[in-house]
């Protein structure tokens, strides 16, 4: 009976999202409901953070060791396991800037399609960083239409010359490698990593 009950929480519609800071480890599994507004707390776990300063990690034993406390207390709660999670990173590695791209609208009646918009964006997004950085999100601002500004969605519109501005944030890689591989001896996967102060704008 207990394993048929982890089966069916198994098959549920959850997200796992993992907060690794320098004072705590903090996990929520929450459930989405097509129905709700709102997703359910099924489990939530705390850790005190023993190897983690300023973004990075200080010590992987002590990181993994606090990862897997916090991960195990939300599992218990929720009874079920987690494989994946979306995992937030912070710190003074972490950078912006901002980038422009042009394409020439493809469609022979000028209208802009979702394509163009994509292509765009690809065209934005193309940026010089050194090597040992990456790309964590790229973010688009503001679309131009023939010099027209401030387009907030032009899908649909007449126009010969599309412009996007992007925000585009990346990080150091060895850190978020390094992250990475705290979560993997804990056989989890990081389906995303995700800047804190955007996922705090998204909860606010």
């Amino acid at each position: 009976m207990a394993e048929q009950n982890f089966e069916k929480m198994a098959r549920r519609n959850t997200v796992t999202g993992i907060d690794i800071g320098n004072s705590f480890v903090k996990t929520v599994i929450v459930e989405f409901d097509r129905e709700a507004l709102n997703p359910k707390i099924l489990g939530v776990g705390v850790s005190e953070s023993h190897g983690f300063r300023k973004g990075m990690v200080v010590n992987m034993d002590e990181t993994i060791r606090d990862i897997s406390e916090a991960v195990r207390k939300a599992e218990t709660v929720a009874g079920i396991k987690v494989h994946r999670a979306y995992v937030a990173v912070n710190g003074l590695h972490i950078k912006t800037q901002l980038s422009r791209g042009v394409v020439a609208v493809s469609r022979a009646d000028n209208e802009i399609a979702q394509s163009d918009i994509d292509r765009v964006i690809d065209a934005a997004s193309i940026v010089s960083l050194p090597a040992n950085r990456e790309i964590l999100h790229i973010i688009p601002k503001n679309y131009l239409v023939d010099g027209q500004e401030q387009v907030k969605n032009p899908l649909g519109m007449k126009g010969v010359r599309l412009e996007a501005e992007v925000l585009i944030i990346d990080g150091l890689s060895p850190y978020i490698k390094n992250l990475a591989k705290c979560l993997n001896a804990n056989d989890i996967e990081a389906a995303e990593f995700i800047f804190a102060p955007r996922a705090a704008s998204y909860a606010v």
